[in-house]
């Protein structure tokens, strides 16, 4: 358990897709379930940063008003294509 700590002390970035891995075509469409989501990440993102960790999203998607949503909700960054 220690090996896996001290590993995990070295990072410095979490780089996520975004469809396919964050949301789903079903989480698209359920803004409460959507909603859910976002309040986890949130938080995550909120955790992550207290640790000097950087949260960044990936996306082909456009920018638009749910990647715009996601920065205002805590991730550092949201890379569009």
């Amino acid at each position: 358990m220690d090996e896996i700590l001290i590993r995990l002390r070295d990072i410095r970035l979490i780089l996520f897709d975004l469809e396919g891995v964050l949301l789903f075509k079903d989480d698209l469409e359920n803004e409460s379930r959507m909603n859910r989501i976002i309040f986890h990440l949130n938080k995550f993102c909120s955790k992550a940063g207290k640790q000097n960790i950087i949260v960044a999203i990936l996306t082909a998607r456009p920018e638009d008003d749910l990647t715009k949503y996601l920065i205002d909700s805590g991730v550092n960054d949201v890379l569009t294509s």
